[in-house]
């Protein structure tokens, strides 16, 4: 009799955890890729929306935000540069091929764009691995 009850007891279980209904993920309008501190109370971080849009947002240290700045590309990396912001881009989305590459200057202090170089021509179809790195020593 022990045993019938714990195999009904174990079967009515299993039956709850398989019917359960699945729920799909959210979809999120956004996501924040990388951050990047300014001062000890700001940052800057690169925001993606969809495929056709992201930029960068400009933070306080209560996670309010200061300012947001689109840009023309999609952005793969942000680094400080003589107390002002540089922030790369590329003109293409997710796997097609990029044919320029663009380096930003962003003022720290007024959070507008100084200047835009188009800083890398691809001659041909070939398809570029885009990384950047810290210099360790300033």
């Amino acid at each position: 009799m022990k045993n019938l009850v714990t195999l009904l007891l174990l079967s009515l279980s299993l039956e709850r955890s398989v019917a359960q209904k699945q729920t799909e993920p959210e979809k999120r309008p956004w996501l924040i890729e990388q951050t990047l501190y300014t001062s000890d109370s700001t940052g800057v971080a690169t925001l993606f929306y969809n495929e056709k849009k992201s930029g960068l947002i400009f933070l306080k240290a209560d996670g309010s935000i200061q300012k947001e700045l689109p840009l023309p590309g999609d952005v793969f990396a942000i680094a400080k540069w003589k107390g002002n912001i540089v922030a790369f881009y590329h003109n293409s989305w997710y796997l097609d091929v990029q044919k320029e590459i663009h380096a930003v200057l962003i003022d720290n202090k007024t959070k507008a764009v100084i200047s835009d170089q188009l800083i890398y021509t691809n001659p041909g179809n070939y398809q570029l691995d885009l990384s950047t790195n810290n210099d360790e020593q300033g």
